[in-house]
This record gives C-alpha cells, structure tokens and sequence, in this order.
C-alpha cells in the first residue's frame, strides 16, 4: 500500500512477464512489459552495480546498501536486509524492468527503502513502514479479465511510459 488516496496493487505474471498496476476503483489497469530495462528509453545501457560499505537503519531495521549508477541519468539506493523480505530470485529472473532481476539477484531481499535521484533534477524516496507476514489467497493476485480501452485512455501511457492500457471487464 502506498500514500495515495486511493490503494494500488501492483501484480506481477511471471508466466507472461507482465507487471500490472490496479487502482482502487479505477475501471482501467497499466501493464508494463517487464522484460524491458525501461520502455522509456529503450537504448539505456545497464547500470553499475555497486556494494557499499555501510549500514542504515530502516523502520529500527539494520540494512546494507546496494547503489546502481545510470552513467550519466542518475543513482538508485537500495537499502535491504538479507533476513527481512527475503524474495526467491529465480521467480524474478526475467523481469528486467528497472532492473529489478538484478537487484533482486544481488541483495536475495526485497528493498526497505529505495531512492532514485535523476541528475539532481529530481529525488524519488519510497521507504517501508511496516512490514508483516501473511497468508493470502491466490484470489488477492488475480488479474481481473480485460479488455481493450478506448485510444484516448491508451496514447498517453504508451507514448510516455511505454505501458499499455486495458479497460477492466464488466
């Protein structure tokens, strides 16, 4: 859940390497194909990778730190610890979008606290506050069945953001 007004989910389908974003009363859904680095700029080389020697507490949490560097276009700060969040990287192993795969293999856990910077132009911090174990139903994953969206809902994301846009079925 994030500070919005209204909840999004976000699912990913391993089985079609598909990241969709639902909103909370919102009859259309985002999908983003996550075998790409970024739909945006489709040409970005990888980023380096790099192991920092330090350690940040998030929500009372000791993390390490993973930086990537995006030559030129900016820094990614991924604070994690390997005990909290643990994710399976190989459940993972093609979703490249943002280079998630590679973070995922890198660290074994999922990031407490990423920041994104973009040539000092502009910071993104997005921080855990709590974290819980639980057991959901297959049903909290389902994707709801789609359909095509009209062309005005669909240019924009597709031309920007590279994510297509469907209409949630009646």
């Amino acid at each position: 859940m994030d500070n919005k007004e209204k909840p999004s989910s976000i699912i990913y389908s391993p089985e079609i390497n598909n990241i969709y974003i639902l909103q909370e009363d919102f009859e259309y859904v985002s999908i983003i194909d996550a075998k790409n680095i970024s739909p945006t700029f489709p040409d970005i080389p990888e980023p380096e990778i790099l192991e920092i020697d330090s350690v940040k507490k998030v929500s009372g949490i000791p993390c390490k730190t993973l930086k990537l560097r995006w030559n030129n276009m900016g820094e990614e700060w991924y604070f994690y610890n390997e005990e909290t969040a643990i994710i399976n990287p190989s459940l993972y192993k093609h979703h490249s979008y943002e280079y998630f795969n590679e973070i995922i293999k890198s660290t074994g856990a999922y990031p407490l606290e990423i920041i994104k910077s973009f040539n000092d132009m502009i910071a993104i911090r997005m921080t855990l506050i709590s974290i819980e174990e639980l057991q959901l139903s297959d049903e909290v994953f389902a994707i709801p069945e789609l359909k095509k969206a009209n062309k005005k809902m669909t240019n924009l994301p597709e031309k920007l953001l590279g994510s297509k846009v469907m209409k949630i079925k009646n």
